[in-house]
This record gives structure tokens, C-alpha cells and sequence, in this order.
């Protein structure tokens, strides 16, 4: 096997509960504060345990938790009628979530997308909606790396060309066995 061209390991992650909250700030945050969460400043994370909160954009909102969470946050963030306006909705299963990781993380991910990716522009809690190989992709700034993740459907696709970024030319190694379907 070819040497890695950039210092960084790819890997397809157990996908997450994903929970995506659109609406008025009046019928949402306080929904999120049940759940110990304060509204991150746009474009980055808030923690409370293992929930994370995002604000990729106003009046939008990700809640990312363990997978077998989803049902209970649900009936949680569900247990008072949300407004007209307002959408609680699991979206987990349409999303491959894939790790980058390693000191020649930020460099592999910039060749995949235009975020500047540098501690002082993209900060440790850092989380946003972006392009990935030409899609839409939701990154996120992890310890030692990001998470990235991109619709389901563009999992293998995407898995194949970070192998083919690291020099491999087998396609699939990154993610031997997963299932995108």
C-alpha cells in the first residue's frame, strides 16, 4: 500500500442521532433549554453530556447525540405542541458522518472543501454547512481532527475519493463493510 499523502486517517463513523430544529428562537430555545442545552453562537457548538447542539444558521438547529437517544429527545423536545412554524424532525439516517483525523487533517480536508479550517477562523467548537467534493457537507471541529458528514447516498462516493486524496488506489478502503442503505 501506497504512503499516505497527507498525515491524517479517514474513517466512517456509527451514525449519530441527528435532530434538525427550524422555527421561531421563542418555540425552540426554550425546548433546548429542557434538555440543558444554551443556543451556541452561530456557527459554533454547544455541549451539555453527550448532546451537541449547532446553529448552522439562524433559526436552524442540529442536535447530535448517542443513536440510541433519538426516540426519547423526540418525545422530549415534542412533549408541548411545537408552533406552525416550527420542525422537529430526525434526520440521522440520512447522513454518513466519516472521521478526519491526524496532524494532516486540515490540509486533507482543504483539499476536499473551501473552509478555512485554521484554529483561529474555524475555533475548537467550530460547526458549519459547507462543501465537501462539490456537496453539501456539515463539518465539525473535533480533538485531533473533524468530523464530516454527508448525505447518505454520497457516502461511498465521498469514502472513495479520500482514499483517493491519501493515494490509495483501491476504492472502498475507508469503509470496508459499512452499509450507506
Amino acid at each position: 500500500m501506497a504512503t499516505p499523502v497527507h498525515d491524517a486517517r479517514v474513517g466512517l463513523l456509527p451514525t449519530p442521532t441527528l435532530l434538525e430544529l427550524q422555527g421561531p428562537a421563542d418555540d425552540v430555545l426554550p425546548r433546548l433549554r429542557r434538555l440543558g442545552l444554551a443556543d451556541p453562537a452561530a456557527l459554533r457548538c454547544e455541549r451539555s453530556g453527550a448532546l451537541e447542539l449547532l446553529r448552522p444558521a439562524p433559526g436552524h438547529w442540529l442536535l447530535l447525540a448517542p443513536p440510541e437517544d433519538a426516540t426519547g429527545l423526540l418525545v422530549r423536545l415534542l412533549a408541548e405542541p411545537a408552533g406552525a412554524d416550527t420542525l422537529v424532525v430526525d434526520v440521522s439516517d440520512g447522513w454518513a458522518h466519516f472521521r478526519v483525523e491526524g496532524a494532516g487533517a486540515g490540509a486533507l480536508l482543504a483539499s476536499a472543501s473551501p473552509l478555512d479550517t485554521h484554529p483561529r477562523v474555524f475555533a475548537a467548537d467550530g460547526a458549519t454547512f459547507t462543501e465537501a467534493f462539490g456537496l453539501r457537507a456539515l463539518v465539525l471541529r473535533r480533538p485531533g481532527g473533524f468530523q464530516v458528514a454527508v448525505e447518505r447516498s454520497h457516502g461511498p462516493m465521498v469514502a472513495d475519493w479520500f482514499a483517493r486524496l491519501q493515494g490509495h488506489r483501491q476504492a472502498g478502503t475507508l469503509v470496508a463493510g459499512a452499509n450507506f442503505c
